[in-house]
């Protein structure tokens, strides 16, 4: 597999790749690999084409995936971590935190969800659900 550098380049067989990934997903909704491609080929563009919001949507369809699957599959867990990391850079350490807790819960053997379940948790002051 050839590698090119950051730049026009990259972006252009990323979107060729996303293509195709697009087609698998027309024949196999259900298939993971190529929905959890796309999430991660929208987190990777540059904050000036402003997709964070298309990749926290294609990573919320990866979990959907995930979480219909009869058993947690440990390759599952890092789209837990890549979400919340979207929602932080999104503005919203809440759901950030809430994916975190979803993912220690379906992956309690991953350490890495664990502690940075356990940085946030320290790190942010999170608003209390109001009492009306």
């Amino acid at each position: 597999m050839r590698a090119f550098p950051a730049g026009p380049a990259q972006g252009i067989w990323a979107g060729k790749a996303q293509v195709l990934w697009e087609e698998v997903l027309e024949t196999d909704p259900e298939n993971w690999d190529a929905q959890r491609n796309i999430a991660f080929s929208y987190s990777q563009y540059p904050d000036f084409l402003n997709k964070t919001g298309a990749a926290i949507t294609e990573y919320e369809k990866t979990l959907a995936i995930q979480e219909a699957a009869a058993e947690p599959r440990s390759r599952f867990a890092s789209s837990y971590l890549e979400l919340a990391k979207l929602h932080l850079k999104n503005g919203d350490p809440n759901r950030s935190l809430s994916t975190l807790e979803k993912g220690t819960a379906t992956h309690p053997d991953k350490t890495d969800l664990a502690e940075q379940l356990r940085v946030m948790s320290s790190s942010y002051k999170f608003k209390e659900p109001s009492e009306e």
